[in-house]
């Protein structure tokens, strides 16, 4: 075994009204994190930004009509990860608009991968942290704030066996009571951003 975890990062698909121009951020959130970690020597990594995968491949939702999803299908996302066997899967949701889709390929990968680490991130979790954590069984941590230094410490002490538990932004369940949900104060703000 390599040193160094192999790491995955996710931008799930999108949900949109039917009728509006499909719009495709670019993941500047995980490019910055995967920087950080390349920085440090970490070689094996995927980041996978599902809109873009598979722009075109646009479905109607079940549910409602004047909705539709596009970009890669978690099938497909899986597919994908099955390929690249990674350690660990960051799942990047920035908006709650696509909350949804990073829950639903979450419980796609837990269900093929039922070991992996699987960590999410962004404006919605960083909100709605608990409610996170206890509605959504296949996500095993949530880092919240600005994790672009944090995620490499977590990373390096998680692989380590070091402990990692007090880790800023990190937000995990209690392991004596998995009721119970722990968040930890969020990161300082980066100011010198060249360090990305």
């Amino acid at each position: 075994r390599k040193d160094k975890p192999k790491v995955a990062f996710i931008s799930p698909q999108v949900i949109s009204a039917k009728n509006q121009m499909r719009k495709c951020a670019p993941p500047l959130g995980l490019a910055a994190l995967a920087a950080v970690l390349e920085e440090k020597g970490y070689d094996d990594l995927l980041i996978l930004d599902a809109t873009v995968e598979d722009y075109d491949n646009v479905r109607a939702l079940d549910d409602n009509p004047n909705f539709v999803i596009f970009g890669l299908s978690d099938e497909d996302v899986v597919n994908r990860l099955r390929n690249f066997q990674p350690d660990i899967v960051a799942i990047s949701a920035l908006f709650s608009s696509q909350i949804e889709c990073a829950y639903n390929v979450a419980h796609a990968i837990r269900e093929a991968f039922p070991e992996l680490l699987i960590m999410m991130g962004g404006n919605h979790v960083s909100y709605r942290a608990k409610e996170c954590l206890k509605t959504q069984e296949a996500i095993d941590f949530l880092l919240t704030g600005e994790a672009d230094l944090t995620f490499l410490e977590f990373v390096e002490k998680y692989f380590s066996g070091q402990d990692f538990r007090e880790i800023p932004g990190l937000i995990r369940r209690k392991e004596e009571n998995e009721d119970e949900i722990i968040i930890n104060p969020r990161p300082s703000l980066i100011h010198d951003l060249d360090v990305l």
